[in-house]
């Protein structure tokens, strides 16, 4: 479970933040800026901080970022923009082939991942549920509305059905979202 309100204002920053950085006509490296770079990002790297951190250090930047002028008039979000949540398994299940990647235009990099700029947060599951059975870890993005078609080539054509939407999951992270109003 995450704490909603927290959610909502980070949200509001990824929207801000990538609707200042967004080229449409590049998907491959526009919600890709190097000054978000996470570290240690390659999934086949030998991975020196965990996911949940490396997300974690992306929106903290993020938010860093944005100046306090921007910050101080941003409320935290109630909807999703028009865009949508997209929810990955691809940093820890994805055999990345490449695929996702050139059918989207690059939206999905090299290992299956959505562009880092978009990235909320990285939810794993209680460990004492991963001790009776396998559960999923799932990056959380905003994927903004004119990507929408890009990211959904990911979602129907990963043959590890690695990518989904959040309003089709139903993982207690999504019922809380639901519950909260941001998932329709």
């Amino acid at each position: 479970m995450i704490n909603i309100e927290d959610f909502r204002i980070r949200l509001a920053e990824a929207i801000l933040w990538c609707s200042g950085h967004l080229s449409p006509s590049d998907p491959a490296l526009s919600l890709r800026s190097a000054i978000l770079r996470p570290p240690g990002l390659r999934v086949c790297d030998s991975l020196r901080i965990g996911l949940q951190e490396i997300v974690n250090a992306v929106a903290g930047q993020r938010a860093t970022l944005i100046s306090n002028q921007d910050r101080n008039r941003m409320k935290p979000a109630c909807d999703l923009a028009g865009g949508r949540l997209l929810i990955c398994t691809s940093a820890t299940e994805s055999i990345p082939d490449g695929h996702v990647s050139a059918a989207s235009r690059g939206f999905y990099d090299e290992d299956d991942l959505p562009p880092w700029d978009t990235w909320l947060y990285y939810i794993q599951p209680d460990k004492e549920i991963i001790v009776r059975s396998y559960q999923p870890e799932y990056l959380v993005s905003w994927v903004p509305k004119t990507w929408i078609e890009l990211a959904t080539i990911g979602v129907k054509e990963h043959f590890l059905d690695c990518m989904r939407w959040a309003e089709q999951t139903d993982i207690a992270f999504t019922r809380q979202l639901r519950d909260a109003g941001l998932l329709g």
